[in-house]
């Protein structure tokens, strides 16, 4: 907490070049885990990450699991036992860490300036982190989005000091959305509540995952799974296993190769 407050230390935006430096082995099994809520299983993240995995990795050994929450922050994981076991006992490569949206903007103010509730913020993060740590994993700090520009200025100031003070490769989401939806207003970004991730930015999403985790970005190609779309009132209290489906279910697709190249370029 102290060398958070400390620090402070302000980052420039990454292009999806930069985002590579110092990736983990490309070539190395994957054990993936996410931890979030409604923003990570909405239109189900994790399996669209999944599929482009294996679209763009071939025969690579690549496993997902999320353990999601409806409307939790991290602060709500902290204490969790089940997700305490399942880091220690599923040896994950990389932990994909997503904040309750909007949260992070607390922390894009000055360090003298932030109150009590935002000092929980920090200090729930740096927990999350340690835990994750601790299991020999990866920690990636996944951004969200906001719905204005000065908000997502804010939040990605915020998600930046926060992923510093985790340790945590970050993943910025919001700067690149902002301009590809700019230029491609008509895909759909946006879930039919008005907030949560449509399937195009899901599919941004899984990209930006994808650079963070194997170092390159990836090739347009079709985004197919054959587990759930979620919405976001699904509940969910703990882990889901990606690609496990008790019984066959019909293959469906988020993007066309199409779409995605346009969400890529």
């Amino acid at each position: 907490m102290k060398r958070w407050l400390a620090t402070w230390v302000l980052m420039v935006a990454l292009p999806w070049s930069a985002m590579a430096t110092n990736a983990p082995d490309p070539s190395a099994s994957r054990k993936v885990l996410f931890i979030g809520n409604s923003i990570t299983y909405t239109n189900n993240l994790p399996s669209a990450f999944a599929a482009l995995v294996s679209g763009q990795r071939p025969g690579s050994t690549v496993s997902v699991d999320m353990y999601v929450k409806g409307a939790a922050a991290l602060a709500d994981f902290v204490r969790d036992e089940s997700l305490r076991s399942a880091l220690r006992d599923n040896h994950y490569t990389d932990v994909i860490v997503q904040e309750r949206g909007g949260n992070a903007i607390c922390a894009a103010t000055s360090s003298s300036d932030i109150g009590e509730a935002c000092r929980a913020v920090v200090k729930a993060h740096e927990a999350i982190s340690r835990m994750v740590r601790r299991s020999g994993a990866t920690v990636y700090y996944l951004g969200t989005y906001q719905q204005s520009d000065t908000a997502n200025l804010l939040l990605v100031k915020g998600e930046r000091r926060l992923a510093d003070a985790m340790s945590a490769r970050y993943i910025d989401i919001a700067d690149g959305l902002t301009e590809v939806r700019q230029r491609h207003p008509d895909l759909p970004w946006i879930y039919d509540d008005g907030s949560h991730p449509g399937v195009a930015t899901v599919g941004f999403m899984a990209a930006q995952i994808y650079v963070a985790v194997f170092g390159s970005k990836p090739g347009a190609q079709e985004i197919c799974m054959t587990d759930p779309l979620y919405h976001p009132y699904t509940t969910f209290d703990g882990m889901v296993h990606i690609g496990q489906n008790d019984k066959p279910r019909p293959r469906q697709c988020l993007l066309s190769e199409a779409e995605m190249r346009t969400v890529l370029n």
